[in-house]
């Protein structure tokens, strides 16, 4: 299964480390600005994974996570910033907007690592609705089964009473 994960930042050289870091692992999808990343998750509304950074021309990071988050609710937000953690922030974390917010200049290991926890969290996510699902149409399965299952029983039992009282051995 290929996941998508899409990299908004305004500096080119972190777009390019993260093409790099990932390439073959994902498919990437990176742009400097959010006007070309909306109109990208309007045709990609599978996505997996958006990163966005705090400090970008029009939107910041946080104004454009939830934009996306009305787009494209299953996927799993992050956000990169270069600056002091706020309370904005600190409180999108805890709202679950977004699940972590990475300091920049990022670290590759735990960059890697938290882009791979989205990803996995992504899958389990989705796996845990299509469990919901069939869980779902199995209930709707037996109770549509449930009444005449009672009265087959029911004259299986009688049929099987009446042989038996028949004197059958």
């Amino acid at each position: 299964m290929d996941l998508k994960v899409l990299y908004i930042d305004d500096e080119r050289v972190n777009l390019s480390n993260f093409e790099l870091t990932f390439e073959g692992e994902f498919e990437t999808a990176i742009f400097l600005g959010p006007e070309e990343a909306l109109v990208w998750l309007d045709a990609n509304p599978d996505v997996a994974v958006i990163i966005a950074d705090q400090r970008m021309i029009g939107l910041t990071g946080l104004q454009f996570l939830e934009k996306v988050s009305q787009k494209v609710p299953k996927a799993i937000r992050i956000l990169v910033n270069s600056y002091v953690v706020t309370v904005e922030i600190r409180d999108a974390v805890e709202s679950g907007l977004i699940l972590r917010c990475i300091q920049k200049p990022w670290y590759v290991d735990d960059f890697v690592f938290t882009i791979r926890q989205a990803c996995e969290k992504f899958i389990l996510l989705r796996q845990k609705e299509e469990l919901l699902q069939e869980l779902a149409q199995t209930k709707e399965a037996l109770l549509a089964l449930s009444p005449k299952s009672e009265s087959s029983l029911r004259s299986g039992i009688v049929e099987l009473s009446a042989s038996r009282a028949g004197g059958g051995h």
